[in-house]
Parts: structure tokens; C-alpha cells; sequence
């Protein structure tokens, strides 16, 4: 049931949201234990939930630490990244140009 649910759900939305919405499985166990079975919930188990909710979000990309931090990367900032960036670019074209007129 759950493979069939996944599948129709990826129809219609991102895999990143689909996978988003399937490790919930996790929070949502104790939820339904609660509810049909009576058993009790534990601050503890709220707080787990919490931090999965969390990670799931960061690796799934649903969370910006730049805009939630107000951080930047740090080689974003550096003179010398750009000029890396620039020099590994010219070399990609290069060995392009070179490839099309047959000097390699």
C-alpha cells in the first residue's frame, strides 16, 4: 500500500516532496498509536519529531541555511573562488575547442 501511494504521489508532485511526505512515516507512528491504541505520548517523543521534521527538511533541500542564518557560504565571498570558477571554465572550453578540431 505504501509503494502504491508513493508511486501515485510522484505523478503529481517532486520526488524531493514525495520523499519528504514518506519519511514522516516516522512522526506519524505515534500519532496513530496514540489515537487508536490510547498510548500515551512523551515530551521526549515530541521533541524527536521535531528534530526529524527538521532534518528531513535540511536534506531534502527544504531548508535554505543561508536565508534561515543569515550566513553566506564562505567561498562565495572570496576574490579567488570567482577567479577559479573563470579558470576551470577556460580550461573546460579549451579542451572543447581542441576536441572539435581534432587536436586531441
Amino acid at each position: 500500500l505504501g509503494y502504491f501511494a508513493q508511486a501515485m504521489a510522484l505523478q503529481t508532485i517532486p520526488a524531493g516532496k514525495c520523499a519528504f511526505i514518506c519519511s514522516l512515516t516516522v512522526v506519524v507512528v505515534p500519532v496513530i498509536q496514540a489515537l487508536f491504541f490510547g498510548k500515551q505520548i512523551k515530551p521526549v517523543n515530541v521533541l524527536s519529531a521535531a528534530l526529524a521534521i527538521a532534518g528531513v527538511g535540511v536534506l531534502e533541500g527544504m531548508v535554505d541555511f543561508n536565508a534561515v542564518l543569515g550566513v553566506e557560504p564562505a567561498l562565495a565571498q572570496l576574490p579567488a573562488a570567482s577567479a577559479i570558477a573563470k579558470s576551470v571554465g577556460n580550461a573546460a572550453t579549451t579542451t572543447a575547442d581542441a576536441a572539435s578540431t581534432g587536436w586531441l
